[in-house]
């Protein structure tokens, strides 16, 4: 099974995913603090994906 984090920064979605275990009991958590997203199973970092913000000029 795979479970997956998302955050959407208003222009496009960036995830990161992990493999877990079926039928048994899994903690998840997952932490975002602007650039990086990361994934935890049973306490253990999974994945981690850095989200490159992109600059608009107006």
């Amino acid at each position: 099974m795979i479970a997956q984090f998302s955050v959407f920064d208003e222009i496009k979605w960036d995830a990161v995913n992990s493999t877990i275990p079926i039928q048994n009991w899994t903690h998840l958590a997952a932490t975002y603090n602007v650039s990086v997203i990361s994934i935890y199973v049973n306490g253990i970092l999974q994945s981690t994906e850095i989200q490159y913000m992109t600059q608009y000029c107006f």
